[in-house]
């Protein structure tokens, strides 16, 4: 749920909700918004994961900031099942959009984390740039998150990125729009 409504921390639209980001990141505020779920098939994802072996998964990223940080922690969830070896991260080549994910934007939280004042978001830090340097996390950016094509139009229009996602047991759509 974390990730999930780490999306809603997209600061373009978050004037829009009734909430505000530290509200939205105390863990008491995680179950508030459940009737707002549409559907909720996290028992048929467990249930999926539960089956898989050293699997592969992709998570498609959106925005910078807090919602990049609850991409990760959802990463490092799948990694500990022991049932996820890696966790690609697909982010834009370029910005474009003022908070869409690059290179830039990862490294950034990872120096963030390393360097907060809180020994907890250092291990963290140190936790995840160890992913990176290892193969656990694989960073991945593609011109296509850039194109005005939806993701239905990815295999004729970027047929090297759609065999790299088919690669994946399943991809992790946080937002698409």
């Amino acid at each position: 749920k974390l990730s999930l409504w780490g999306n809603r921390a997209d600061l373009s639209v978050l004037k829009y909700f009734n909430l505000n980001l530290t509200d939205l990141q105390q863990s008491e505020n995680i179950d508030i918004n459940d009737k707002m779920i549409l559907n909720n098939d996290v028992d048929k994802i467990s249930s999926f994961i539960s089956n898989l072996k050293n699997a592969k998964v992709g998570i498609v990223l959106d925005n910078a900031g807090y919602e990049l940080f609850s991409d990760l922690c959802l990463a490092e969830c799948l990694i500990r099942t022991k049932k996820i070896k890696q966790v690609a991260f697909y982010m834009k080549a370029i910005p474009w959009f003022v908070s869409d994910v690059t290179e830039y934007d990862i490294n950034f939280l990872l120096d963030s984390l390393k360097n907060s004042i809180y020994s907890e978001l250092q291990s963290l830090g140190n936790l995840w740039e160890q992913h990176f340097e290892t193969g656990v996390f694989v960073k991945a950016d593609h011109m296509f998150w850039t194109t005005p094509h939806g993701f239905c139009k990815m295999k004729s229009v970027s047929r090297d990125l759609y065999n790299q996602l088919s690669d994946c047991n399943f991809s992790y759509l946080l937002r698409v729009t």
